[in-house]
């Protein structure tokens, strides 16, 4: 059965406990994941203090994004989505490279992607971003402006689009001179060499959050479904194969001892 896309508190004032509650703990508001859990991390996220925050997180990501999870995303959304397709082949072998206990390798092909990506949206609507990074916001800031003058909407959809555009520029785009994140999950610290402590599994399922909200921004602009994928047998056999990589990550460990 499809995830139904998160929809969030009814109140907004809730929506933006949300908002902090997972910006505490570098996260934003995903899609295609049901309000009941989201709920339940956030308010644990909330009754935790210090560390114990960032543990709440990470224990919780693995069971939204599991190997079945993003097997059906990958062969459903990501192969499927305007612009995201593109980059399908980058994204498969950074899922399998997570799998096979390489997150640098992982987390440094993804980053690219999403760039990519909200580059393609600034040529499809004949804007130049240049060679920088800097112009990359606005492309956000579009998509936040265009859910704005929608007659269909939604608090709750603009306030997703917000948590995007929020961690690209103060978290994955921010100078690394005044970077202050969790887990060094900085694009300019990474591609130039700067950092080097940034292979955190939690930082590649930030990034797989950020890619699907990119997933269901294309959705609000092209049409299309904003559901999660059914699991299809395809999808099955594909998470099988991330599960073996998984088993033989302790084997290639070993090797990397000697």
């Amino acid at each position: 059965m499809a995830v139904p896309p998160v929809i969030l508190m009814r109140s907004i004032n809730g929506s933006e406990r949300w908002r902090e509650a997972f910006r505490s703990v570098d996260w934003v508001i995903p899609a295609y994941v049901s309000t009941g859990a989201l709920s339940s991390v956030a308010a644990l996220i909330e009754q935790a203090t210090g560390p114990d925050k960032q543990t709440v997180l990470q224990a919780a990501l693995p069971f939204f994004y599991n190997a079945e999870r993003l097997s059906s995303m990958l062969l459903g959304l990501y192969r499927q989505t305007m612009h995201v397709r593109d980059f399908a082949v980058q994204i498969s072998e950074a899922i399998e490279a997570f799998y096979f206990g390489l997150p640098h390798a992982a987390i440094a092909t993804l980053i690219p992607v999403l760039e990519g990506v909200i580059r393609k949206i600034a040529r499809e609507g004949q804007r130049d971003v240049g060679s920088g990074t800097a112009k990359l916001i606005d492309e956000l800031n579009e998509l936040i402006d265009r859910e704005d003058r929608s007659p269909h909407r939604y608090e709750e959809r603009l306030l997703m689009l917000q948590t995007l555009r929020d961690f690209f520029s103060e978290r994955l785009l921010k100078s690394t001179s005044t970077y202050a994140g969790l887990d060094q999950l900085n694009r300019h610290g990474i591609l130039h060499g700067i950092f080097d402590q940034y292979g955190d599994p939690t930082n590649f399922v930030r990034l797989i959050t950020l890619l699907d909200l990119l997933c269901f921004a294309m959705a609000l602009v092209h049409g299309g479904s904003c559901f999660a994928p059914d699991h299809t047998p395809e999808s099955k056999r594909l998470a099988a194969h991330y599960r073996k990589l998984k088993v033989q990550r302790a084997e290639v460990a070993s090797m990397r001892a000697i």
